[in-house]
């Protein structure tokens, strides 16, 4: 099944164990390349456990009239990683 098919089925089927790991397991590796290029300092492991409930929020508001399915997750997990996680430790300025 495509992304878009299985996110349309959990939409309806929400309980279905066995389906959401199918469709989290289509796209962990699109995950880990996401977070390799885009969040290179941070703790890997943390956002990969939370792309999982990224994906489980996805799929409840996923449309499949505005667009693909990992489009739509690409927006939903940067937003989750940016805005839920707490803010990291920046590298000190240098002051005069």
């Amino acid at each position: 099944m495509s992304n878009e098919e299985l996110a349309m089925y959990l939409k309806e089927n929400p309980e279905d164990k066995a389906r959401q790991e199918l469709l989290y397991f289509q796209v962990v590796n699109y995950v880990k390349k996401y977070i390799n290029r885009f969040f290179p300092a941070a703790d890997k492991e943390d956002l990969l456990q939370e792309s999982y409930f990224a994906l489980m929020k996805t799929v409840s508001m996923y449309n499949p009239d505005k667009g693909s399915f990992l489009n739509y997750f690409t927006c939903v997990i940067t937003y989750h990683a940016i805005y839920t996680r707490p803010m990291v430790e920046c590298v000190p300025c240098l002051t005069n």
